[in-house]
Parts: C-alpha cells; sequence; structure tokens
C-alpha cells in the first residue's frame, strides 16, 4: 500500500473514531428502551444495525477487540430482531453485559490520545518517464520492411524510430517510452537481454523468420511480448495489435456504486478504489439508491446487507426488476459467515459476496475483475465483432441521447454517415477476408484521429456512423476530410498487388430538424448526395437538400 493511500485512510479511521461517541449514545438510548419495557420491534432492530455496523467497520479500522465485543452482542440480538417481539427479562439479562462490553471498548478507544500516524517521506523518488503513444522503437534487419511499414503507419499519425540492434534500446528506454517495441530476431539470447533492459513492460511485437518452441515464446512473453509473427508478416496484422495496445490504453476508468450506510466504512471503500484508478459515487441513504444508478450508470455495485428502511436484498431484487441494470454486478459487503445465509442472499440478486474486513488489496481485485468481466460481456452486446465499434442499434441509441443532451444544454452535435466506396468491387475481386481488412484499416484510422469524446458505430455492412458531440459542423467536415484523404492513400496488399480504397460522407447538424430520424436521414441523403456527385467527397447536409433536386 502506497504512503499517499495510507495517509488517506488513517485519516478517514479518526473520523470513525470521531464518530464513536455518537454511536455509543445511539446504541445505549436504544438499550435504555429496552430496559424499561418502552422497545417496540423497530428498536430491537435499531440495535441489531448498530451492532452490526460496529462489527464490519471495527475490525476494517483495526479495532479487533470492539468487532469482537460487537459480534457477540449483533448475535444475541439478531434472532429477536427477526421474530419482532420484545425482550423477556431473562434475555434481557444475558444481553446486558454484552451491550456492557461494547460501551467499554467504545470508551477506551475515544479516551485514548490517538493521533495520525505520521507517514515518512521517500527521500529519492523515482522520476516518471515520458511516454510518447505516437512512436515505435523498431529493431529490423530488413530496411525494405521498416520502409514499408513507416509509410502504412504514418497515416495513423505513428512514426517509427529506428535503432541499428537490441543493446542500443537500453538507454533510450530509460529516457522515453514508445507506444510499442517491434523486433526481429530468432536468438534467445536477444530475447533474455530484453527481458532485463524492459523493465516498464512496453509491449514487444516479434517478428520471426522461423517458427519457434514453445519455450522460446515463453521467453518472449517474459520480456512484454504482445505478439509473435512469422516472417514474411502481413502488415495489417502489426497495424492490427498496435490498435488494441491503444484499446486497451484508452479504456475508461471502471465505475463503483458504493451503497453503505455507515459513512466513514463508504469512504475507506471509496478510497482504496480511487487509488486503484476507479471512480465512484457513495449512496449512504438506500433509498436514493436507485436515482444514483440512473445517474451514474455504475460498472460494480457495493452494496451492504444490513441497512436500515431497505436492506440489501431487498435492494437488490428492485435493481434486478429494472432490465437496464439486470446485468450489473452486485457484489455484497457484510460480516455475515453463515455459508447458508450468504448462498440465500447470492441467490436473490447478487454475484458476489465479500466479508468485511476487506483489505483494500482484496476489495480492488475483486471490483476489478467483476468490472472486467461485466464490460466483456457488455461489448458482446453492444459492440461489432469485427471492428469492436458500437453495432447499429447502440449507434442509433446514442444519436437520440447525444441529441437529446444537446437540446438540453444548447450545444450543436454532427452526425457522419461514412460508406466505403464500390466495396462490393473490393469484395468481388479480392476476396471478402481482404473486404474484412479494409473495413478494419478504416476502423484503426477513426479510432486514432477522432476525440476521445466522438462516439463511433458500425452501422451495416462498409457504414459507419460518427457522432460528434458539443462540435460545430466546419471541424465534423475538415476532421472527416482529413481521415478521407489519408484513407485514399493506404495501399492494401494482395498476393503482391497493392490496392486503394476510398469514402464518401455526409454529415448533418442538430439541431435543425425537427426530431433524431429526420436528424440521422439528413446525413444518409447528404452522404448519398457526395456518392452521386462522384464519390471520394465529404457533403454537408442542407435541411431542405435532397438527392433528387440538386
Amino acid at each position: 500500500m502506497d504512503d499517499d493511500l495510507q495517509r488517506q485512510l488513517d485519516e478517514i479511521k479518526l473520523i470513525f473514531i470521531g464518530e464513536l461517541d455518537a454511536k455509543l449514545k445511539t446504541l445505549l438510548d436504544n438499550w435504555q428502551r429496552v430496559l424499561e419495557d418502552a422497545s417496540t420491534p423497530d428498536i430491537i432492530a435499531n440495535l441489531h444495525l448498530i451492532s452490526h455496523s460496529l462489527v464490519g467497520s471495527g475490525a476494517t479500522f483495526g479495532f479487533d477487540q470492539l468487532s469482537t465485543a460487537s459480534r457477540k452482542l449483533e448475535q444475541s440480538i439478531k434472532p429477536h430482531a427477526k421474530e419482532q417481539i420484545r425482550l423477556s427479562p431473562p434475555i434481557i439479562k444475558d444481553i446486558q453485559p454484552l451491550v456492557d462490553a461494547v460501551h467499554t471498548e467504545i470508551q477506551a478507544i475515544t479516551s485514548s490520545t490517538i493521533a495520525a500516524p505520521e507517514i515518512q517521506q521517500t527521500i529519492e523518488t523515482t522520476p516518471t518517464l515520458a511516454t510518447d503513444a505516437n512512436i515505435i522503437y523498431a529493431v529490423l534487419k530488413d530496411n525494405n520492411l521498416q520502409q514499408e511499414l513507416q509509410n502504412q503507419l504514418t497515416f495513423y499519425g505513428i512514426k517509427i524510430s529506428p535503432f541499428s540492434c537490441i543493446e542500443s534500446l537500453s538507454d533510450t528506454l530509460n529516457t522515453l517510452l514508445p507506444k510499442a517495441i517491434i523486433i526481429e530476431t530468432d536468438q534467445i539470447e536477444q530475447i533474455e537481454r530484453l527481458i532485463e533492459i524492459n523493465s516498464h513492460r512496453v509491449p514487444i511485437i516479434f517478428l520471426s523468420q522461423e517458427s519457434h518452441s514453445l519455450q522460446h515464446q515463453i521467453f518472449a512473453v517474459r520480456a512484454g511480448g504482445i505478439a509473435y509473427f512469422k516472417m514474411p508478416v502481413d502488415l495489417f496484422q502489426v497495424v492490427d495489435k498496435l490498435d488494441s495496445i491503444t484499446d486497451s490504453k484508452n479504456q475508461p476508468a471502471f465505475k463503483v456504486l458504493i451503497i453503505e450506510d455507515e459513512v466513514s466504512l463508504s469512504q475507506h471503500y471509496a478510497v482504496s478504489l480511487q487509488s486503484a484508478g476507479m471512480l465512484t459515487c457513495i449512496v449512504n441513504n438506500p433509498c436514493n439508491a436507485m436515482n444514483k444508478i440512473v445517474e451514474f450508470m455504475p460498472d460494480v455495485i457495493l452494496m451492504d446487507i444490513y441497512m436500515p428502511v431497505c436492506p440489501g436484498v431487498e435492494l437488490a431484487k428492485i435493481i434486478r426488476q429494472n432490465d437496464t441494470f439486470s446485468g450489473i454486478p452486485i457484489m455484497y459487503l457484510s460480516t455475515e459467515s453463515d455459508i447458508i445465509k450468504k448462498t440465500e442472499a447470492l441467490s436473490q440478486g447478487a454475484d458476489d459476496f465479500l466479508q468485511k474486513p476487506i483489505e483494500p488489496e482484496h476489495l480492488i481485485l475483486s471490483v476489478r475483475s467483476r468490472a472486467e468481466r461485466y464490460l466483456t460481456l457488455r461489448n458482446l452486446v453492444i459492440r461489432d465483432s469485427l471492428t469492436g465499434l458500437l453495432n447499429h442499434s447502440h449507434i442509433k441509441e446514442s444519436i437520440d441521447f447525444q441529441a437529446h443532451s444537446a437540446e438540453r444544454n444548447k450545444t450543436p452535435l454532427c452526425f457522419a454517415m461514412i460508406d466505403i466506396d464500390h466495396f462490393k468491387s473490393v469484395n468481388d475481386q479480392y476476396g471478402h477476408a481482404m473486404g474484412d481488412q479494409v473495413i478494419k484499416s478504416l476502423t484503426h484510422l477513426l479510432k486514432q484521429r477522432l476525440r476521445k469524446t466522438d462516439i463511433i458505430g458500425r452501422m451495416g455492412g462498409e457504414e459507419f456512423g460518427v457522432l460528434f458531440p458539443n462540435t460545430e459542423p466546419q471541424y465534423a467536415v475538415s476532421i472527416i476530410d482529413d481521415i478521407r484523404h489519408a484513407f485514399s492513400n493506404i495501399k492494401h496488399t494482395h498476393e503482391g498487388s497493392t490496392f486503394t480504397v476510398s469514402f464518401s460522407c455526409g454529415i448533418s447538424k442538430y439541431p435543425g430538424f425537427s426530431n433524431t430520424s429526420e436528424f440521422s436521414d439528413a446525413a444518409d441523403k447528404a452522404l448519398y448526395y457526395a456518392k452521386n456527385k462522384g464519390r471520394n467527397q465529404v457533403h454537408l447536409a442542407e435541411k431542405t437538400r435532397t438527392p433528387d433536386n440538386e
């Protein structure tokens, strides 16, 4: 655990200690009602919730004796909280020492002088290395291959920095990290040297003249290898692999909704997850959970089981009744140790059960694995399998959502419809596999040249759609025209020969149309206007213009 995270957790621990007197007062007030024979089922339920919260929070913040005393109290009250009846005098007599024990532990904690531990400042700090995502280091024996690779990568905004040998990489890797390294080698000794010098785990693409053993490739993986191609290599495969590196690095941060009535505990979880680069949203009142889910759209929901008004199991059922949220992983947080009760809880809408107290490292790993799996499965539903872009139905949903947002915020929105020219001829002459490569090459260009805020989808076949939020049409036309020019100059190789392909595009602007259907139809009509005027061009729609009246 790094020093900054530890410092933040220590600060939250002090906040928890400061809240203990109020928790004790609530506990004793409720218990006094029991002693006065004025208790109600709600009072018994409150006692259970208070003792339950102290079990988890006490252990989480390192107060094991408080947690143990609270657990004994919780276990003694829990059966009666379920029965919803007043406690009999013999039961009260048995529980009184347990209440006293919790009282004693809280007083011992709050009466001690507890200061936040000092954090040692590191004298020597390791400088953060600069990374250039537009540079690739290459150690290639074949100069023609290097030149051909550079010619193709230029269109994607990537430059090759050549090196004469692996040893010459060593110093440069200590000053500037590239997007990736491409190396042509068959020598195991050179790969072993890469293991030593590639301490920053820059992705490496290996090119080899021969097919090597599994042991050979294991060493390559240890060096940072993400691909191992036999020569002669298909340059498109190399570009495809480089694009996958960009995709993995551009993944948005996981969003975690924390539903926990204990304020300090929820902050503890949030700080731990934020230290791993995740975005968090805290809900301390479960009655506000549904609104926050709609607003935040989390990738994972962390939720306590025992909460006032709306227990976690019941809230999970409510969440699962909404189809939009039915797939979001729900992870219970609880001190519950009974395997039967845990299994019952999981069967009613949750995906995992994390037992309090939970170490930050365990919490981070558990949440990350659930989020990754959820997003992987979700992408299978909303993304096109060939390109990884949004599929037709979800780009249509994005048009509706972005149009309403633009209308609400009074900002411009542009939509571009792109269609590859004479694509049927490509399939007929070079085969469908080559057609797929052409589609993927345009995908790479769009992802490389467009902004992260732009939304790209494959409408079907050779058609693509791009949404430009908060963008004037002049910019949209300009950037798409630049991409059009670059795409028309990419040389596609098939059986020793090369060919080029172009695309046409129509762009519309919102507002300016009465509804989103007119908005998207206008871009489609502008696209066909561009095709009728000779193809390989970008055309901006006008509200009254149609291909027939031009």
